[in-house]
């Protein structure tokens, strides 16, 4: 069971079947999609599209819907959880550039990173954003994540290369 996670007007929860009729409504956003590193000249997502989608979240070890005054907005996940290790990967991601740039990251970031350190117990959450996605960086750091390290040329995204960012934190790193 996904544990419901709050903080103001925003809620993390579990996916329902309703979410699939609401994330077609919000099709692909294109600066969405290039901080992801897809290119899609469509803007609708098929049916096919969000079965694939709506199954991938359920199969996620922690997957919730973003809500921002009760209205899907987003995407979160832990997933790759390593019990021996004590980590987890982390990806957030909203449906509309809208809801970019407003600290609404950095609030839901927060929320999962607490979740991950004080109720999983984990040692270390990370992640891979693309060198380009400044506004990602910026919502990893004021979270608390560190550079780890470039993979170099690691997507080839529109015809060219492009580089990942590994970023991680540690529990002792996070502050709420």
């Amino acid at each position: 069971m996904i544990p419901i996670l709050k903080i103001d007007n925003l809620l993390l929860r579990e996916i329902k079947e309703s979410d699939k009729l609401e994330r077609k409504k919000s099709g692909y956003d294109p600066y969405v999609m290039k901080m992801f590193g897809h290119i899609n000249d469509d803007s609708i997502l098929s049916d096919k599209e969000i079965d694939e989608w709506y199954s991938f979240m359920l199969k996620t070890d922690y997957a919730w819907i973003v809500e921002l005054k009760n209205k899907v907005v987003g995407q979160v996940r832990l997933n790759r959880i390593d019990n021996r290790d004590k980590n987890a990967a982390f990806s957030i991601g909203f449906f509309s550039s809208k809801s970019c740039g407003k600290g609404l990251g950095v609030k839901v970031t927060k929320l999962v990173l607490k979740f991950a350190f004080e109720q999983l117990k984990l040692h270390k959450v990370y992640l891979r954003v693309l060198e380009y996605n400044k506004g990602g960086i910026k919502c990893y750091q004021n979270c608390g994540f560190k550079t780890d390290g470039i993979l170099r040329e690691n997507g080839l995204i529109n015809e060219k290369w492009e580089n990942d960012i590994l970023m991680s934190i540690l529990a002792d790193e996070f502050k709420n």
